[in-house]
């Protein structure tokens, strides 16, 4: 097994859970944590930032190939994914290509990738991402579920990188909508004509004009 469960128990309950007892994931499994990320600046000083709290879902999917279907009822709203393998076992690192395509074909085009070796305690280091080209376009870490090396670095790196992406998303909503507003108003002044009002425009005269009267 890669031991993503494990991973999770890590970092969830700083606890470890030897592989003999843990049973493999059916379907999927549920959890929450709530992780501080560095916010916008405070004042002047740019080098003081406030401290938010950001609440982390992690759905942990199983990974068996008859439940591959599941999965991808929560790729739609997901904003990141570990992807992780066995450091120990060659045969596990390739099904993350399988993962990784699958990701590109379902998953919202944003999304945060992060490669997970897991069980570094058990080897020295793993050279298979550097022979695989694809998978340059992610981070990468080591951890180990056991000892938990790198295991917080890895959510930590997941939710800051996240947070980045959401509020870019929220700036280019203002923009959009700036640029929106302004283009509707040159549209209904060009539509208006000369010498006519915009529904709503207050006259710049300030009493009623007298109609002439006709010459008897």
């Amino acid at each position: 097994m890669v031991g993503k469960t494990s991973i999770i128990q890590r970092f969830i309950d700083n606890m470890f859970v030897d592989n003999n007892g843990t049973a493999p994931t059916l379907a999927w499994d549920f959890k929450v944590k709530t992780l501080q990320v560095e916010g916008d600046s405070v004042d002047v000083d740019a080098s003081q930032k406030e401290v938010e709290n950001v609440r982390l879902y992690v759905w942990d999917t199983a990974g068996q190939e008859r439940f591959r279907h599941i999965a991808r009822m929560y790729y739609k709203d997901v904003s990141g994914v570990l992807l992780c393998f066995d450091l120990t076992d060659e045969e596990s690192f390739k099904n993350v290509n399988f993962w990784l395509s699958d990701l590109n074909k379902h998953a919202p085009s944003k999304l945060v990738k992060v490669l997970v070796g897991n069980k570094c305690d058990l080897c020295l280091s793993n050279q298979a991402k550097s022979s695989n080209p694809q998978m340059n376009i992610m981070y990468y870490y080591e951890c180990s579920a056991k000892t938990g090396k790198n295991v917080n670095e890895i959510f930590q790196k997941l939710v800051n990188e996240i947070n980045t992406i959401a509020k870019q998303n929220i700036n280019m909503r203002i923009e959009f909508n700036s640029d929106k507003a302004i283009s509707v108003l040159d549209e209904a002044l060009d539509r208006r004509g000369p010498g006519k009002k915009l529904k709503g425009e207050r006259s710049s005269s300030s009493g009623l004009e007298k109609k002439k009267s006709k010459c008897c």
